[in-house]
């Protein structure tokens, strides 16, 4: 697992209270779960950041047929290379293996 102590995390990111981390260059924080897989997704490297690259949206409720999954437990946050659900119920999918923080299909589309 990656942290912010690391040089070359630490150009990227910096500490945004509770935990979180924002992304110098963008903006945007990670937090929570989805922190916790980007801080170990990929297994070498720079761990999310080589294979995820930098937030691109904040972490918000996905829409399935225009409307928005409210109270369903359901988040998703788009980063350069990928697009990751926090979806512990995996109501959106269910990859083999997966915890409750696993990357999306390239085909789903959603608004935020």
């Amino acid at each position: 697992m990656i942290g912010l102590e690391h040089p070359e995390v630490a150009n990227w990111f910096e500490p945004a209270g509770n935990g979180a981390w924002r992304c110098k260059q963008t903006g945007f924080t990670i937090k929570g779960p989805m922190l916790n897989f980007y801080r170990s997704f990929g297994g070498n490297g720079l761990y999310g950041l080589t294979y995820l690259g930098l937030p691109v949206t904040e972490e918000g409720l996905p829409a399935l047929a225009g409307a928005p999954l409210i109270g369903v437990g359901v988040t998703v946050q788009k980063f350069e290379r990928a697009t990751v659900a926090c979806d512990p119920q995996h109501i959106l999918d269910n990859p083999p293996g997966s915890g409750p923080v696993y990357l999306l299909h390239a085909t789903f589309k959603y608004p935020l």
